[in-house]
């Protein structure tokens, strides 16, 4: 007969104790205090070992990771930026101060494996800090497995993700999707293919308090990538930014062009004068210091002025508090403080001319989609060099005014207007950002002041918006359809894209379908645009005098590369849609945005629609342009609303 072991008063006692300190309540920490305390990097997986230390720009990506108040986490990440050290130290500063219960995911079975063995129980082993609440550190158990590691108050499930079941079952208050491009699009089921991953991955966090999904990857090919579609749910798109060290202009590094005014720059193919030029002042700074500008760095939205230091605060371009529930980082290699800029350029050298490794290149050291140059792509700089100074609002060819407004969910509006002249040569006159969250009417109100307002012909004569087109795409299609109400009929076009190549630039009907069945919609045809818009890109100016069909930039603010980027991010490639090969347009770089494209061939859907729905003649439109200056001209009363406004319905 076996008799158990004794165990002492004394035992039980300091048991009881060790267990009920772990219970009470701690002094709040951020993750990134945590970590420096108590993380430790481990030999078998690090260059160094020993104390964890969170660089500059790792401090509001690992805040953000520990913060209850960001739910959704989304990273475009390169090589060498510490990623997989920030989610260990996420993990277990989740684990041990907040007693959350945290899902791992990886693309499979096999790479859980590897990872619970080449990272995991290595770290578990080195941060001591958990020890006191993983009984079995060191012993394998049921309480540490592969894919389950117990603690006393939370557990780690690691588990691989081909496999719908692997999502079944656990109820977590963290899901983690590690290098997520590796997963499968559609997940197999006992009975069949169960579809994405993400929302039965998102279900396991359903009736937490604390409910947090992080998911991050390096990214792969434009259009293949599950990132570039889920970070599209962020509000906020964060890019690091630092002051120059010359002119103090804050920006975010890039990887520019040959023939671009700042970016990455070095002389003569050698690596070793690798520097970045500022696009301020342009003036030049090296990498080390980049290492001393960092700790100045912070975390913004190019696009919307949201921006934050710590990861815990967040601010809105007016430098006022909100609360940032869904972001995106995007950090490219070259942010690592421990890979001098100059292998950066040596192996872009290397990588440049294999297409295989010049996707690597991009997806590694740029962190950003990789779209092969397969087809027709055009240079941003054709339209910079079109930049013409005007000596009005709208000049004197200008006679119709259109505008487009591009829907972006949960972020921002952004309305381009053009000015036609006869034979559709075309002044852009202006393109602006309207912050704010589309289904709030604050940022329909500004818009609604912005498309009211008069434009100065540079005859003397006020002109005004005639036909505006706005985006319904996403899930603002209430918001679109109320604001159009604010308008004449016909005023405001609801619209939406088609992208079957070969479609209409504009298909104006009524609805057949849906539950706001009858209301008139605008498809717009945006590859048969976009080949058009690309074609008019290339036209090259001839004499000084009137151009059919051809495109005018202002020298203006808005009218920059960036804009420019935007307006050419788009390539024509050739694609196989499982019955035939056709030419489509898809984004050249998931990172820049295509805005402006989108923007200029809704204006031209407008054009095209008030040309055909509404009888609109331009050549008829100059004739009376003509008689109201001469008009005008021998009157000397104010200027009135103009004859070319009541005749196309302006308003």
């Amino acid at each position: 007969m076996s008799c158990a072991p004794s165990i002492s008063i004394k035992t039980v006692r300091r048991n009881i104790r060790q267990i009920l300190a772990q219970l009470t309540s701690k002094e709040p920490i951020t993750a990134v205090a945590w970590a420096d305390e108590f993380f430790k990097l481990s030999p078998e997986s690090s260059y160094t070992s020993g104390d964890w230390e969170t660089d500059p720009f790792q401090i509001a990506i690992l805040n953000a990771m520990g913060c209850d108040d960001v739910h959704e986490i989304y990273l475009y990440k390169g090589a060498r930026i510490g990623y997989t050290k920030m989610l260990l130290a996420a993990m277990f500063y989740l684990i041990e101060h907040k007693r959350r219960n945290v899902g791992f995911w990886r693309e499979d079975d096999k790479a859980i494996e590897k990872f619970v063995a080449t990272e995991l129980d290595h770290a578990l082993r080195d941060c001591k800090k958990l020890h006191p609440i993983f009984p079995s550190v060191g012993k394998k158990g049921p309480g540490n497995t592969v894919n389950l590691k117990t603690f006393i108050g939370a557990t780690l499930r690691c588990q691989g993700g081909q496999s719908a079941g692997n999502y079944r079952g656990d109820s977590v208050d963290v899901a983690i999707g590690d290098e997520i491009n590796a997963f499968v699009t559609n997940l197999q089921g006992k009975s069949g293919k169960e579809g994405s991953p993400w929302p039965l991955m998102f279900k396991r966090t359903n009736g937490s308090a604390w409910p947090k999904k992080i998911l991050g990857t390096t990214p792969t090919k434009t259009g293949e990538s599950h990132i570039e579609r889920l970070s599209k749910k962020a509000n906020h798109h964060l890019r690091f930014h630092l002051p120059c060290p010359h002119c103090g202009e804050e920006q975010h590094l890039e990887w520019t062009s040959r023939e671009a005014s700042y970016g990455f720059k070095w002389d003569n193919r050698d690596p070793d004068t690798a520097r970045y030029r500022c696009r301020s002042c342009g003036d030049d700074f090296t990498h080390s210091d980049y290492l001393e500008l960092a700790r100045q760095g912070i975390w913004k939205d190019p696009d919307t002025g949201v921006w934050t230091r710590n990861g815990l605060d967040y601010f809105d371009h007016r430098n006022q508090p909100i609360r940032a529930r869904r972001i995106c980082f995007y950090v490219p290699g070259y942010l690592s403080t421990r890979d001098p800029w100059r292998n950066m350029v040596q192996r872009w050298y290397d990588d440049k001319d294999d297409p295989l490794t010049r996707q690597a290149f991009f997806n590694t050291d740029l962190g950003v989609d990789y779209t092969p140059a397969t087809g027709e792509k055009l240079d941003h700089s054709l339209l910079i060099d079109r930049r013409e100074r005007w000596m009005a609002q709208v000049p004197a060819g200008g006679l119709y005014l259109t505008s487009f407004t591009d829907v972006q969910t949960s972020s921002r509006l952004e309305t381009t207007t053009v000015a036609w002249g006869e034979e559709e040569e075309y002044w852009v006159l202006d393109h602006v950002i309207h912050p704010g969250d589309p289904s709030q009417q604050e940022v329909w109100n500004n818009l609604e002041k912005y498309l009211r307002q008069p434009w100065m012909h540079e005859s003397g004569v006020e002109l005004r918006i005639s036909r505006m087109g706005v985006d319904t795409g996403g899930h603002n299609w209430d918001e679109v359809i109320d604001f159009a109400s604010r308008f004449p009929p016909h005023q405001v076009i609801p619209c939406k894209g088609s992208s079957v190549y070969g479609d209409p630039i504009a298909n104006y009907h009524k609805t057949t379908k849906g539950k706001n069945i009858g209301t008139w919609l605008c498809h717009i045809g945006t590859d048969s645009g976009k080949e058009t818009m690309f074609s008019r890109y290339k036209q090259p100016r001839q004499g000084t005098g009137p151009q059919p069909r051809y495109m005018h930039l202002p020298i203006a603010d808005w009218c920059n590369e960036k804009w420019a980027k935007q307006a050419t991010n788009a390539i024509k490639v050739l694609v196989d849609n499982g019955r035939k090969l056709q030419f489509v347009f898809k984004m050249r770089s998931s990172t820049e945005g295509d805005e402006a494209l989108d923007c200029l061939v809704g204006n031209l859907a407008m054009i095209r629609l008030s040309k055909q729905m509404f009888a609109l003649d331009l050549k008829t439109l100059a004739q009376s342009m003509q008689q109201l200056i001469k008009g005008k001209a021998q009157r000397t009363n104010k200027p009135r609303r103009s004859r070319a406004g009541r005749v196309t319905g302006g308003v």
